[in-house]
């Protein structure tokens, strides 16, 4: 609608400007004052923003045109206000190439923005998908190792693991995946990282947490989802040592989910 409103503006502009050269100069310029109108009339029809080069490029071929009858006629006055009147047309011409640019930029944004957000997460929970996580996780590490804080990661599966297979997951165990993501995002705080690892399980990293509080943390994870689970949860922990990796990590905290589901426990943890 706005490019309507302008482009109607734009060819009231030249159609004055047409007038008032045939008014001075005679039949002579009729052709080339028709072609513009031509011009004009199909810019007016399919303006949008990938035609609005095209639309500037033979607008600017026109004011030339103006440009030598005005010095042809000497500073006719009636050639003057023609010109004016052609610039201010161009200046509505160049407005609203500027706007609808600047709208589809924002919408270009817009959409790269949502893109990212879609990619760095798993749809629904909110929890980081493994990619991201594993990048966030390698970054907590360095940040733990380096100013010499405590760092804990929680292994957070089902008592009885989902079985994987190449097909992708059944509908019950992608239920079972969407629900644990769910909770998980919703249970720790806005400083703890929840990531998915595989179909109903995941990882959380504790940053400023020493292992006595992330155990704490564990048993009221466990009691937390067993009464919103259908299946059972249990946890395993790994607690940051010098020696240690984000990948070692995450292998010491799924060992000791393994430990937990094999025996029975709930929660495990490192000796």
């Amino acid at each position: 609608m706005l490019a309507l409103t302008w482009t109607s503006a734009l060819l009231a502009a030249w159609l004055a400007a047409a007038f008032a050269l045939l008014v001075s100069t005679g039949a002579e310029v009729l052709l080339p004052v028709g072609l513009a109108a031509l011009v004009l009339v199909t810019a007016a029809t399919l303006l949008r923003p990938r035609y609005a080069l095209a639309v500037a490029g033979a607008a600017a071929g026109l004011f030339c045109a103006l440009w030598l009858w005005l010095l042809r006629d000497g500073g006719n006055p009636a050639v003057l206000v023609a010109l004016m009147v052609g610039e201010a047309g161009a200046f509505v011409l160049a407005r609203a190439i500027l706007e609808q640019t600047q709208a589809l930029t924002g919408r270009v944004w817009d959409l790269q923005q949502d893109l990212a957000t879609a990619s760095l997460r798993v749809p629904d929970t909110g929890a980081l998908n493994p990619g991201f996580g594993r990048e966030m996780l390698v970054y907590l590490v360095e940040m733990a190792r380096r100013y010499q804080r405590d760092l804990t990661v929680l292994r957070v599966g089902l008592a009885r693991p989902v079985a994987h297979s190449a097909g992708g997951a059944s509908a019950d165990a992608a239920a079972l995946d969407h629900a644990l993501g769910s909770l998980l995002t919703k249970a720790f705080r806005s400083l703890d990282v929840v990531v998915r690892y595989q179909t109903a399980e995941y990882y959380v990293i504790l940053p400023e947490t020493p292992i006595t509080g992330a155990s704490v943390v564990a048993r009221r994870l466990v009691q937390a989802l067993s009464g919103a689970m259908a299946e059972p949860a249990c946890v395993g922990m790994a607690v940051l040592r010098p020696d240690m990796t984000a990948d070692t990590l995450v292998e010491e905290a799924t060992a000791t989910l393994e430990f937990a589901r094999w025996s029975g426990l709930t929660v495990s943890q490192p000796e």
